[in-house]
């Protein structure tokens, strides 16, 4: 009862479908408040990538895929997909990976796939790589 919006707010969530509507329950958006956050949330990745790189090379040097795939999926969920979702669905950049296959366009879908298909020290390797790359890609991109 205290968030009369929740889940209501259509850019983020798609047009609801109530079953059951209570008086005092209304659509709205709350658009402002997420471009904000969005803000945020691209200032804290790009300020931090590189401690979740680094990290994961650290693990990689040191062969220990235990250590590493924990920080790397950190980078592509925290760093990579934020701002993958503020390129392609700011409405929803607070979402991490969520919902990619429906949101992003097939090249960074698949792409996300590959990253994440991930089984031993040096396919983990490349993949950082190729995120590293995107990432800075992306980085440039929203910076214009």
């Amino acid at each position: 009862h205290d968030a009369k919006d929740k889940f209501n707010d259509e850019p983020r969530h798609g047009t609801a479908k109530f079953w059951f509507k209570r008086q005092g329950y209304e659509v709205k958006s709350v658009a402002p408040d997420m471009q904000l956050r969005g803000e945020k949330l691209i200032k804290q990745a790009i300020d931090s990538a590189f401690l979740f790189e680094i990290e994961t090379k650290k693990a990689i040097e040191r062969n220990r895929f235990s250590e590493a795939f924990p920080m790397y999926y950190n980078y592509l969920n925290r760093q990579l997909a934020v701002l993958l979702n503020a390129k392609h669905r700011p409405e929803k950049i607070d979402f991490g990976l969520r919902y990619a296959y429906r949101d992003y366009p097939e090249t960074d879908f698949k792409l996300i796939e590959a990253l994440l298909s991930v089984s031993d020290i040096i396919t983990l390797r490349d993949g950082l790589q190729k995120a590293v790359t995107r990432f800075t890609q992306l980085k440039q991109e929203l910076n214009r």
